[in-house]
C-alpha cells in the first residue's frame, strides 16, 4: 500500500507492505516536504489506520529504510501509547527497525538502540561495510529464504525468531 486511502485495516493480509511515506519508483506517491508530511499526519483516517494497526497485538512491523527515523512516525507513536490504557512496554517484541551501520560504529549503534529502546522497538543492525546501503537487499533476500523454507505456520511466531535469531 502507499495511497493513503488504500491504508485501511478491512481485509489487512500478514506480510503486507505499507509505504507511508511513498515508493521511490511512484514520485507522485512520496511524502517528501513539510507540508506533504502536515498533511498526512493530519489527516484523520491515516492517524485512525495508524492507531488500529499499532494497538492490534497480531501485527509486528518491521521498519525498512529511512521510514521509522523519521520523527513524525516516532512523534506518532509516542502521543497515542501515552494516552491510552497500554503502554509501549505492553508491545514488546513487536516492533523492529532494520538500520545500516560500519563495522566500527558499535558505540553510535548502542545509542541508536537506547534511542529506540523508548519506543520499545528493537534495532537489528546490518552492515554496510563492503556493498553500502546495497547490502539491505541482501538482508532481505536471505530473510525471504529462510521464510519460503519454513513453509506454512504461525507467521507472527516465526517472524519474531527469524528476527531474534539474526539480532
Amino acid at each position: 500500500y502507499s495511497e493513503p486511502d488504500k491504508f485501511k485495516t478491512t481485509g489487512l493480509k500478514s506480510k503486507t507492505l505499507i509505504h507511508l511515506h511513498g515508493i521511490i519508483d511512484q514520485p507522485e506517491s512520496l511524502v517528501m516536504t513539510i507540508d506533504e508530511y502536515l498533511s498526512r499526519y493530519q489527516n484523520d483516517d491515516f492517524r485512525s489506520f495508524l492507531e488500529d494497526i499499532f494497538f492490534d497485538e497480531q501485527y509486528c512491523f518491521l521498519f525498512i529504510g529511512y521510514g521509522v527515523d523519521e520523527m513524525e512516525i516516532i512523534d506518532f507513536m509516542i502521543q497515542k501509547y501515552s494516552k491510552g490504557s497500554k503502554t509501549l512496554r505492553s508491545f514488546i517484541h513487536r516492533f523492529y527497525v532494520l538500520l545500516p551501520f560500519f563495522y566500527n560504529e558499535e558505540p553510535l549503534y548502542k545509542y541508536e538502540q537506547m534511542y529506540f529502546d523508548q519506543i520499545n522497538m528493537s534495532v537489528i543492525p546490518y552492515a554496510i561495510n563492503s556493498r553500502g546501503y546495497e547490502q539491505i537487499d541482501e538482508v532481505l533476500a536471505v530473510w525471504r529464504k529462510a521464510f519460503e523454507d519454513r513453509g506454512t505456520g504461525d507467521d507472527f511466531y516465526e517472524f519474531n525468531q527469524l528476527i531474534e535469531k539474526n539480532l
